[in-house]
Formats: structure tokens, C-alpha cells, sequence
């Protein structure tokens, strides 16, 4: 197993550096003098990326802050030199149109990684709304037979079912469907976007679904079970908000957080990282 890296991302030093040191082997790395980052990512900044996480193995852990650096899942998984998949939970498509096509960009990095990434084999989307998958159809994204899509009214059915057992056989049901026709011996890349979450357990600067965090989990643990795991990045922080909301979004967020990385940290400690 080669070396991990766990880190933070720090743009907008919404995460408490009290947290950060709880965290076993947990490092931050300052992101904050960048500029041109924010929703769009310029060339230049692209460039000082790379060369910031090129100091590190892609293998690891990675707190992204807010769903506006969510492009950065593309830097990470263009350092992958193997097939593998892509399973990314989010409360958007991230496949939208872009004014500014030739720059990485928070909502349209999906599209940019199924396109573009030879050695992506299928990219797994779990948490939009019905009527959000519908719209991939009509926005000309390529390469849409890698695309496996899991709706946000699909997660609801699951755990609105009227009994543990119920809910336990829809949930494998969906997970059934999530890897039919998938090669699960490829390794996996995960990525999180806390938006996808109630905000019983997320607070973010997105429009948000209605995952439980306990269903995230389950699912997590499946692909754990199933694939080799080889990086994960999460994202969803609340930057700016007023004072008595930063504090609540803080409480939530780094609970969230921690159970999170708590879950995944086993993937890049006993022997399931490359």
C-alpha cells in the first residue's frame, strides 16, 4: 500500500483548526491566498492547484470547503493511472452548461470528467431530483453510457419504507441496481457533496436534498465492502454566514464530518489503498 494523504483544502477557513487537530492524521493545507478559485477556477489558479496536491499521493482523504471548489474532484481523479469508477453524491448534476467553458467550474466538473477522463469506466450519481437527471438528457453531455443515476425520490422510497425489513430490501434493491452491469473489481473514487444531506445533518450554501446521513453511511460501507477505495474527497462547508448560523452550521457540519471521515479512514489504513 503506498502512502495516504488526509487533508483539508482550506479556501475560506470555515474549518476550526481545534477541529482539524482532533482528527487522527489530519493535516490543512492553506488554500486561502489563491485567487480566482471561488465557483470558477482560473488557469492560473488550476495551475497553483495542481502543484499544491502534486506534493502529496492522490490516495487519501480530502475535505474540499464549500460545494463552490467542488471542480476539484476533477484534479484529483485526472492523477488516477488505472480504470477505475467514479461514485459521487450530490444534490445537483454538475453537468450544467458553463459560460465560461475552457475553466474548471463548481457545476459543470461532472461533465468535464465523463467527457474527458479515458480511464474513467463508469461514474456513479447518487441524489438529484428526478426532474435535475432528466436534465443531462438535454444539456449534449457525452459519453452518457457511463452515467448510472440514483434519484433523490429513489433514496426517499428507500427509507420511507413502513418497516426496518422493507427499508433494508429497497435499500439493497438500489444498491443492486447501482453496480448492475458495473465491473466492481475496478478500484473506486468517492466523492461527497454534503448538499446531497437533510439539514438535519448539513448546513451548506446550496439548496440541499433529503438524505440521512445514516442511509450515506450504509452506502458508503457498501462500496467499501465491494471496491477498492482510492481517494475520497468531501465538500459542503458554509462559508459567510452570520454569526449564530456559522456557529449551527459548525456544530452539524463537523459532526457530519467527523463520522465521515471516521467511516472512511479504515479504507487508507489496512491495506485497501493502491
Amino acid at each position: 500500500m503506498r502512502d495516504s494523504a488526509n487533508f483539508v483544502m482550506d479556501f475560506t477557513h470555515t474549518y476550526r483548526g481545534e477541529w482539524i487537530g482532533r482528527m487522527p492524521r489530519l493535516s490543512r493545507l492553506d488554500c486561502s491566498d489563491i485567487g480566482g478559485t471561488d465557483l470558477y477556477c482560473s488557469r492560473e489558479a488550476e495551475a497553483e492547484l495542481q502543484r499544491r496536491i502534486a506534493a502529496f499521493p492522490p490516495e487519501g482523504i480530502h475535505f474540499l470547503d464549500s460545494g463552490n471548489y467542488h471542480y476539484l474532484t476533477g484534479l484529483f481523479v485526472r492523477r488516477i493511472q488505472e480504470p477505475y469508477n467514479l461514485l459521487f453524491f450530490d444534490h445537483h448534476n454538475d453537468m450544467k452548461p458553463t459560460l465560461i467553458p475552457e475553466l474548471l467550474s463548481c457545476g459543470a466538473w461532472a461533465k468535464r470528467v465523463l467527457e474527458e477522463e479515458e480511464n474513467l469506466r463508469r461514474l456513479l450519481l447518487i441524489g438529484p431530483s428526478r426532474e435535475t437527471l432528466e436534465e443531462i438528457g438535454e444539456m449534449g453531455v457525452g459519453h452518457r453510457e457511463k452515467l448510472f443515476c440514483i434519484s433523490r425520490e429513489e433514496l426517499e422510497a428507500a427509507e420511507g419504507t413502513d418497516s426496518a425489513e422493507n427499508a433494508g430490501a429497497a435499500l439493497r434493491g438500489l444498491l443492486s441496481a447501482l453496480w448492475e452491469g458495473a465491473d466492481e473489481g475496478l478500484p473506486l473514487y468517492l466523492s461527497i457533496d454534503k448538499d446531497v444531506l437533510s439539514e438535519e445533518y448539513a448546513r451548506t450554501n446550496w439548496d440541499q436534498g433529503t438524505l440521512s446521513l445514516p442511509l450515506l453511511k450504509t452506502i458508503l460501507a457498501d462500496c467499501c465492502r465491494r471496491s477498492r477505495i482510492l481517494g475520497v474527497d468531501i465538500c459542503g462547508e458554509l462559508p459567510d454566514a452570520s454569526p449564530a448560523q456559522a456557529a449551527e452550521a459548525r456544530r452539524i457540519n463537523e459532526r457530519t464530518d467527523t463520522e465521515l471521515y471516521r467511516l472512511l479512514l479504515p479504507c487508507f489504513s489496512d491495506g485497501r489503498g493502491f
